[in-house]
C-alpha cells in the first residue's frame, strides 16, 4: 500500500547542536501554519533523523516560501518489495534516467549504492531509456528513513536559513521599496521577525508562523534595519542596534534576490 508523505529537509539547522530541538520545532510550528493557510487539513508531522515528515495525501508547493526548509519532496511511502515496480511506473516517455538513493537508516541492509545499481539494472531490463548521471529526463529519488523507503521525483528547492521567530524582531524603515524588499528577505532568512514603518504587501508569500505589522517607529524598537547600500548615510543611534543587510552586495546581487521575491 503507498501512502504520501512530503520530506522536508534543512541545512542549517542540522548545526546547532543541543539547541536543535528549538530550531526544528519552530521550523514545524511555521510549516503547520503554512500548510493550513494554504487549506492543507487532516496531516500529522514527524522529525527523523535530519527529516521532518508531513503525512498528508495533499500537495503545498508554498513551503519553499518557509524559511529554514533547504528542499523539500512530495514522495510515496512504499514497502521494499515494491521499490523496482513502482519507480518503473514513474517512468513513462522519457529518454533518460538517473537514481539517487539516499540511505539516512545505516540498519537498511542495503547501501545507497547498491540501491541504485540495483533498481537502475531494473529499470534498464524493461524499459527502453539510456542513464544519464548529469542531465536525466528523470531523477528517480529515494530514500531510506527509519527502515522505510520513499520515493519521489521532485525535489522543490527552499530559502535554507533559519525559522523565522527563532533569532528576535526587528524594525525595518523603509525608504526604497525594491530596497526594503531585498532587506526584509535577508533579515526573514536570518531567523528575525520584522515590523515594517509601512506596509510591503510583497512579503506577504512569507508570513508563516508569524505576521507583518506596519505602525510609526517608537523608543521601544531597539533593532533597526535600513535599507541603505551606502556606508556613508548611517550614522550611529545610541541604545540601538543597526542591521544594515545591504552593504556589501552590488546591484547585480540586489537585483537577483528582488527577482526571487518576485518570482514566486
Amino acid at each position: 500500500m503507498k501512502h504520501s508523505t512530503i520530506i522536508v529537509r534543512y541545512s542549517e539547522i542540522g548545526i546547532k547542536g543541543l539547541n536543535r530541538p528549538y530550531f526544528e520545532n519552530k521550523l514545524i510550528s511555521n510549516m503547520k501554519d503554512c500548510l493550513a493557510k494554504n487549506k492543507v487539513k487532516d496531516f500529522k508531522t514527524k522529525k527523523e533523523s535530519g527529516r521532518i515528515l508531513i503525512f498528508t495525501d495533499k500537495k503545498c508547493d508554498k513551503l519553499s516560501n518557509v524559511f529554514g526548509i533547504a528542499s523539500f519532496s512530495h514522495a510515496l511511502d512504499i514497502l521494499p518489495e515494491d521499490l523496482n515496480k513502482t519507480a518503473l511506473s514513474l517512468v513513462k516517455k522519457q529518454k533518460s534516467f538517473r537514481i539517487s538513493a539516499r540511505r539516512l537508516d545505516k540498519t537498511f541492509p542495503k547501501t545507497s549504492q547498491q540501491i541504485n545499481e540495483e533498481l537502475g539494472g531494473y529499470i534498464l531490463n524493461n524499459k527502453k531509456i539510456k542513464v544519464s548521471l548529469k542531465e536525466p529526463e528523470i531523477d528517480i529519488g529515494v530514500e531510506i528513513i527509519n527502515n522505510k523507503i520513499y520515493i519521489f521525483t521532485e525535489t522543490i528547492k527552499g530559502f535554507s536559513g533559519l525559522p523565522v521567530g527563532t533569532e528576535g524582531s526587528a524594525y525595518l524603515r523603509i525608504k526604497n521599496i525594491k530596497n526594503s524588499l531585498v532587506a526584509s528577505f535577508l533579515i526573514l532568512k536570518r531567523g528575525a521577525s520584522l515590523t515594517l514603518s509601512k506596509k510591503l504587501t510583497k512579503l506577504k508569500k512569507f508570513e508563516y508562523g508569524f505576521e507583518f505589522k506596519a505602525r510609526k517607529e517608537n523608543e521601544t524598537d531597539k533593532v533597526i534595519v535600513l535599507d541603505e547600500t551606502d556606508l556613508i548615510k548611517i550614522k550611529k543611534e545610541k541604545d540601538r542596534l543597526i542591521l544594515t543587510p545591504l552593504i556589501g552586495l552590488s546591484e547585480k546581487e540586489i537585483n537577483g534576490i528582488y527577482k526571487i521575491i518576485n518570482s514566486q
